[in-house]
């Protein structure tokens, strides 16, 4: 779909995303009915698309954060901070205020 290494969308060359493309991102990550995602990549492309959306978003090239609705979709934005925590900091656990600051910036 996407990768920065690749250049296939590279969120470092500042491109538009409209918003028809955001959302069908949040389809996937959401595993929305109607959807057909291959059981095989699933996890992995959507927390791709998890991280790449945060990213975007911080830099300001989608308007809005994404929007999670599944439970799975929250594990894997979760999962994405935690992965964040872990490369600018020393490798501990989350802790409940970790996890509750988390969802209050979300």
């Amino acid at each position: 779909v996407f990768g920065e290494q690749e250049g296939f969308f590279c969120i470092q060359k500042q491109p538009e995303i409209d918003m028809e493309l955001l959302t069908a991102f949040e389809c996937i990550i959401n595993e929305e009915e109607g959807i057909l995602i291959l059981t095989a990549i699933s996890g992995a492309l959507q927390r791709v698309l998890v991280h790449c959306l945060v990213k975007a978003f911080e830099r300001g090239l989608i308007p809005r954060n994404i929007h999670l609705t599944s439970a799975r979709a929250r594990q894997l934005y979760l999962q994405h901070w935690e992965d964040e925590i872990f490369a600018t900091a020393e490798c501990k656990p989350l802790t409940d205020d970790d996890i509750a600051t988390i969802f209050k910036n979300s």
